[in-house]
C-alpha cells in the first residue's frame, strides 16, 4: 500500500533584493525588488508502507524543503502531496499523529526539564492511553539506552545523548511515518551504530516507514533499500540501490590472493581489464561488462586460489560522479 505520494510537488521562495547605500535602503521602504528562487521543481514518487528511503543530495538540493512539505511545515507553490490519505499542511493535526519527525540541527525537546518530563507530556499531546505510554516507553529507553538519561535537564545532556533523546521523543506515539532530516550530524560512529538499529528495528517490528535524509552516504547504504537522489530541486534517481550501483558503476575490482608468486598473469590484461601484482596479491580491476567469475576462473588455471573478495565502486563516488556529470 502506497502510504505517501508525491506528484510534480513545487516550492518557490520569494527573495527580496537589496542594494547598498541610504538611497537604497529608503527606496526599499515604499518598493522592494525580489526575484523568484524555484527550490523544488515538479518531483514526483510514492512511497510504500514499510519501506527504508534514502533521500539524498548536494546541500541546496531541495532535501529539507521537501521533508518540510511533506510535514505539513511548508505549504507547496503547486504539486499534490499525500501523507496516510492526508494533506499535510490542510490536516496539520491529524498529520501530526501519524508522524515523527527529527531535524538534526533543531531540538523539539523542553530545554530545562528531564527527558522523562518530556516524555510525559508528549504522551499527554498524543493522547497515549497508559498501556501504550508504558510499551513505548520501555522500548525507547530500552533501545537508546536512556535509563540513566531520564532525570536529566535537556540542556545538561550532550549532542549524541540528546540526538538519542530526540529519535525517541519523535517515536513515542509509534508513527506509521518517521522523518530523520541529518539525524546523526555531528555524531560519533557507536551512536551512528545504535540510530541505525533502531530504524531497522522499528521498521521490522511495526513496519514504520522511514524517510532518511544524510549526506553520510554509507549510513543510506546501510539502513536503505531504495534511494531517491535530487540536485538543484530536480528529481535525477528513483531505484534500488542496487540498480543505481549497476547503472552507475563502471570500474569494480577483485583483490586474489594466491599461494604463491602469480603465474600466466599478464594474457588476462586488456583495455577492460587492469591487473596489479603485490607480492602474491593480485588487485585487478575491471569494467562492469566483464564477470568476476571469469577473471577467477582463469587466474585458477595457473594458480592456486586461497581466497578472493569483489570490492564494488563506493556508493559515495558513484553519487558523486552523478552529479560532477550532471553541472558540467
Amino acid at each position: 500500500m502506497e502510504i505517501i505520494k508525491v506528484k510534480n510537488l513545487c516550492k518557490s521562495f520569494r527573495i527580496t533584493s537589496k542594494e547598498h547605500g541610504l538611497k537604497a535602503a529608503i527606496k526599499s521602504l515604499f518598493k522592494s525588488d525580489y526575484t523568484i528562487k524555484e527550490v523544488v521543481k515538479n518531483i514526483s514518487f510514492n512511497i510504500s508502507e514499510g519501506e527504508i528511503i534514502g533521500y539524498i543530495g548536494p546541500n541546496g538540493a531541495g532535501k529539507s524543503t521537501t521533508i518540510k512539505m511533506l510535514t505539513g511545515i511548508l505549504v507547496p507553490s503547486a504539486g499534490e502531496v499525500s501523507v496516510c490519505g492526508i494533506l499535510p499542511w490542510n490536516q496539520r493535526i491529524d498529520n501530526g499523529f501519524n508522524i515523527g519527525v527529527v531535524f538534526g540541527q533543531r531540538s523539539q525537546l523542553w530545554w530545562d526539564i528531564p527527558v522523562y518530563d518530556t516524555f510525559n507530556l508528549l504522551s499527554k499531546l498524543y493522547k497515549l492511553s497508559k498501556e501504550n505510554y508504558k510499551r513505548n516507553l520501555s522500548l525507547i529507553i530500552d533501545v537508546f539506552e536512556l535509563k540513566d538519561l531520564l532525570h536529566i535537564p535537556v540542556r545538561q545532556l550532550s549532542l549524541g545523548q540528546r540526538m538519542r533523546a530526540e529519535i525517541a521523543s519523535a517515536i513515542i506515539h509509534n508513527p506509521k511515518v518517521l522523518y530523520l532530516d541529518e539525524p546523526t550530524i555531528g555524531l560519533d560512529i557507536v551512536i551512528k551504530r545504535k540510530i541505525r538499529e533502531f530504524i531497522k528495528r522499528i521498521n521490522k517490528d511495526f513496519n514504520t516507514t522511514i524517510i532518511l535524509t544524510t549526506h553520510d552516504v554509507s549510513e543510506i547504504e546501510k539502513v536503505c533499500n531504495r534511494v531517491i537522489v535530487i540536485d538543484k530541486g530536480e528529481l535525477i534517481y528513483d531505484d534500488s540501490l542496487k540498480q543505481l550501483k549497476d547503472r552507475f558503476s563502471r570500474i569494480n575490482e577483485i583483490e586474489i590472493k594466491l599461494d604463491n608468486a602469480p603465474q600466466g598473469i599478464m594474457d588476462l590484461q586488456s583495455e577492460n581489464i587492469n591487473i596489479r601484482v603485490k607480492e602474491h596479491t593480485l588487485k585487478v580491476k575491471y569494467s562492469k561488462e566483464i564477470k568476476p567469475i571469469d577473471i577467477i576462473n582463469k587466474v585458477a588455471i595457473n594458480n592456486k586460489i586461497l581466497d578472493f573478495n569483489i570490492n564494488e565502486n563506493d556508493l559515495e563516488e558513484i553519487i558523486h560522479s552523478i552529479y560532477v556529470a550532471r553541472n558540467n
